[in-house]
């Protein structure tokens, strides 16, 4: 991935979360998920084999897109906080977005 790229999908992140459209964790991604309110699911490429295994699971059960991408230390960064495992996007436009840039051959939902 270039440079470019992993500059667009940072600073979408970054400003979605400072935005409140990011959501960080996963007790609080599971509160979305339960609630119907996540659109996408973030997973770190690093995150232990269960929470990946827990999370695209709920997320296949409900019909919300769900990636796995870079590492708990990069989201941590781009959010400000330690690193993260989860998060989850509330809006269905930022998570539209998300996914072009990290996933440009994805057809759009």
């Amino acid at each position: 991935m270039g440079n470019h790229t992993a500059e667009k999908w940072r600073a979408l992140l970054g400003f979605g979360f400072r935005s409140g459209k990011v959501i960080t964790g996963t007790e609080a991604t599971r509160s979305l998920l339960k609630k119907g309110q996540a659109r996408l699911v973030w997973l770190a490429e690093n995150a232990s084999p269960r929470t990946q295994r827990e999370f695209t699971q709920v997320c296949e059960e409900n019909g919300v897109d769900w990636i796995v991408f870079s590492k708990k230390e990069i989201l941590g960064l781009c959010t400000g906080q330690s690193p993260r495992a989860v998060l989850a996007i509330i809006d269905h436009q930022l998570a539209r977005a998300i996914l072009r840039v990290i996933r440009p051959d994805m057809p759009g939902k």
